[in-house]
């Protein structure tokens, strides 16, 4: 008897203890499961306002490096051989419309057996000329440099000749290329803006305005320089000293004053040559600038 009662008794202690100990468990596995199932504590407002200032700060400071670095890379690009800047630059079809319409024009007289196309990346474009070897001569380059190409281009490079062959006739033929720079975007023709002056000072003398018995001439040239916004005379010639040249001058001067240089003008030089008497046939334009234009090599 005394051992039964005291195996029964060992059990319920036994029993007891285990409740005991599974009851101080439950509360933290609860406590943990409850906490797990808890979102994030909450962030306060200042230090979320402060947070979000600081990516707001990061941002525009990485937007004004980003536009630092571009601007970089546009005047990197600018002091780049036309070959080294075209290589580098994305292509641009924007602006390569109307170089391609004055090509058009251009080539419209070009003799059988010769062809073009141009390509134009950033502020460079790249125009490719084929034609016989041997065949009838044409002066492709004397062309594009004097045409209507001027007002779009500031500068022009030429290679000489490769030799090649037509890949089905087999017919010989020389390759060239050419790569010219453009003029910036948004700026105006100073070519334009100085045979504008040259057309009311002819106008003006046509009407009598220097009326003289004289005969000589008077040679000008005009230089528009943007940077100081004005058009810059230089005189010589016969009738330079005299009276009558005096008086062409100063209608010059009128015919320059009438129109201020734009602020986004681009250089331009011409020579203008006055003979007297004043025949419509006598009057001469020339430009040496163009030989300048051109040069050999890229």
């Amino acid at each position: 008897m005394r051992l039964s009662s005291i195996g029964i008794g060992s059990v319920l202690v036994a029993s007891i203890a285990l409740n005991v100990w599974q009851w101080r468990r439950e509360p933290a596995s609860s406590t943990r499961r409850e906490t797990s199932r808890d979102a994030p504590p909450a962030t306060p407002a200042g230090v979320a306002a402060i947070v979000a200032g600081t990516c707001t700060s990061q941002l525009g400071a990485l937007a004004s490096q980003l536009a630092k670095a571009n601007e970089q890379l546009g005047k990197d690009l600018k002091y780049l051989p036309p070959r080294d800047a075209f290589e580098r630059s994305a292509l641009d079809p924007s602006r390569e419309g109307p170089i391609r319409d004055a090509l058009a024009k251009l080539f419209a007289d070009a003799p059988k057996g010769w062809s073009w196309q141009v390509e134009c990346r950033g502020s460079v474009c790249k125009l490719d000329v084929v034609g016989p070897d041997g065949g009838d001569p044409y002066d492709w380059e004397k062309k594009v440099q004097q045409g209507p190409l001027r007002d779009e281009v500031v500068g022009m490079g030429f290679s000489a000749g490769v030799p090649s062959q037509d890949p089905v006739s087999k017919d010989p033929l020389v390759s060239y290329d050419a790569f010219m720079t453009l003029a910036p975007a948004g700026t105006v023709s100073g070519n334009e803006i100085l045979q504008q002056i040259l057309a009311r000072f002819r106008a003006d003398l046509d009407k009598g305005a220097c009326p003289s018995n004289e005969t000589g001439s008077l040679t000008v040239q005009l230089r528009l320089d943007p940077s100081a916004r004005q058009v810059n005379v230089a005189a010589g010639g016969t009738l330079a000293v005299t009276p009558v040249g005096r008086c062409m001058l100063q209608d010059l001067d009128a015919a320059i004053a009438a129109d201020p240089v734009p602020d986004n003008a681009r250089s331009a030089m011409v020579h203008y040559n006055v003979e007297l008497p004043l025949t419509g046939s006598d009057q001469k334009q020339r430009r040496p600038d163009d030989r300048r234009l051109a040069r050999r090599g890229t």
